[in-house]
Parts: C-alpha cells; structure tokens; sequence
C-alpha cells in the first residue's frame, strides 16, 4: 500500500512540473534564478533586477548557474545540435525536470537498503542521512 501511494505520489509531481501553473507564488522564482542566465547563456534581452545588475552585483550567479544554468546549456547544446527548437515554455520547464529527478537516486538506494536490510526499520531510517 505503501509502495503505491509513493508512486501516485511521484506521478502527481511528475505531472506537476509539466503543467506550467498560469501564475507564481514567488516572483523571485522567475527574475532572480531563470530568466538573467537566459540572458547570459542564450544572449536574450532580460529584465535584470538590481541584484544582477553588472555594476554593482550584489547577489551571486553561482546557484542559479547550478538550478537553471546547467540546465540551459544542455538546451543550448541540443539546440545548436538542431535537436530541438527552445521556446519560452522550454525554458520554464526544462529546469523544473531536472530538479524533479535529483532526489529520486537517494530515495531509491534507500529504499533498496532498508528492503535488502535484515534490522529493523528504524535501524533502516538512521541510514538514511549517510545514503543521502
């Protein structure tokens, strides 16, 4: 039962980051992670909030680069490749599917762990911070 409702569970998800929501909670979420890498990666025309801005940078690219910068440039490899055309909806969800496989591999080697595991399950559980 278990077993079934983690895997609704990671369908919602799933479909969840392919369904792009019609508005936002948080505007940072768009003009302070995706859209000044956009700008930097794909050479577009970007709105860059103040704590981008060139002159006086405030805030670091370092972990946008690492949400949505990677991301882009494998966009950006692909379409160079002319193996897809970018559009405005791709780079809104390409990031987000990245993101949506990351915690999975821990997830998963956990599970495989406290199945294959003859302790009990909260010996299992105390494992869990050294897989992830």
């Amino acid at each position: 039962m278990a077993f079934k409702l983690y895997c609704l569970l990671l369908l919602v998800r799933f479909l969840w980051v392919f369904q792009p929501q019609p508005g936002y909670i948080h505007p940072d979420e768009f003009f302070q992670n995706p859209e000044p890498l956009a700008g930097d990666i794909f050479g577009y025309d970007v709105h860059r909030t103040w704590e981008f801005n060139k002159t006086q940078l405030t805030r670091s690219v370092f972990f946008p680069s690492l949400t949505s910068g990677i991301s882009f440039l494998v966009l950006k490899t692909l379409s160079e490749a002319d193996l897809l055309t970018i559009t405005p909806a791709l780079l809104l969800i390409f990031p987000r599917r990245r993101w949506f496989c990351v915690p999975y591999p821990p997830t998963f080697a956990f599970t495989i762990s406290a199945s294959c595991s003859s302790s009990t399950q909260r010996n299992a559980l105390t494992s869990l911070p050294v897989l992830i």
